[in-house]
């Protein structure tokens, strides 16, 4: 009899190694998918405002409009420049919708504008301005 109860003692431990194993993999899988989803729907989310990067030196706000303008209705347009020179400046330019900031950025990455090569890409909206200066 002792043999048949260490068989099914034996039997029970493999039972509970599948079972916390399979069980183990599954959360695995479900943090995982989780994840993926999470990274997707950063994504696709409906942004409408872009940045607009490697700018030459004499681009103005004007130049920007008629550029984007193109594509979609605009709702502003924040032209910064890197240096006091002026040279290789960014801006931000705000979209009225998001099918218009991701056609924006899909149609004018990469593209030749003014003889500097253009990085666009969607961005976040602001989420609060800052009040207080860095230390």
């Amino acid at each position: 009899m002792s043999h048949l109860y260490k068989i099914r003692f034996i039997l029970y431990l493999v039972n509970f190694v599948q079972k916390t194993t399979l069980e183990s993999v599954k959360n695995s899988l479900e943090r995982s998918s989780a994840q993926i989803s999470k990274a997707h729907n950063v994504k696709t989310m409906n942004h409408k405002r872009l940045y607009v990067g490697d700018l030459p030196a004499e681009v103005t706000e004007e130049h920007l409009s008629q550029l984007f303008a193109e594509i979609g209705e605009i709702e502003s347009i924040n032209l910064v420049r890197n240096t006091p020179q002026g040279l290789h400046g960014f801006a931000f330019v705000e979209m009225a919708d998001p099918q218009a900031a991701r056609l924006a950025a899909q149609r004018l990455n990469g593209r030749t504008f003014r003889g500097s090569r253009l990085i666009v890409y969607t961005v976040p909206p602001r989420s609060r301005p800052r009040t207080a200066s860095r230390a």
